[in-house]
């Protein structure tokens, strides 16, 4: 994949890389810093603990003059996590 290649030419490949990501960001709306959290919470909760055990999580935000960027090595049981929890008022 070349550095111009488009979300739209990556097609099912983004879809699967990113969708996870976007569940609670699509409930909430924008939440500045917190989306990044809110986005890793996504994947926790909405990928299999199975699927993403020993995986690395790449994170990603740019803000007012700021960049984060870092990876994080899934290595506990995320299974533990639930977006049932998550949702509840």
């Amino acid at each position: 994949m070349s550095e111009n290649t488009t979300v739209s030419d990556m097609g099912s490949s983004f879809q699967k890389a990113v969708e996870p990501s976007m569940v609670l960001a699509k409930s909430l709306g924008n939440l500045g810093t917190g989306s990044v959290l809110g986005s890793l919470v996504s994947v926790l909760t909405g990928v299999s603990a199975e699927e993403l055990h020993g995986k690395r999580v790449g994170v990603f935000a740019i803000g007012r003059g700021t960049t984060l960027f870092f990876f994080l090595r899934i290595a506990g049981n995320t299974g533990l996590i639930s977006s049932d929890d998550l949702m509840e008022s």
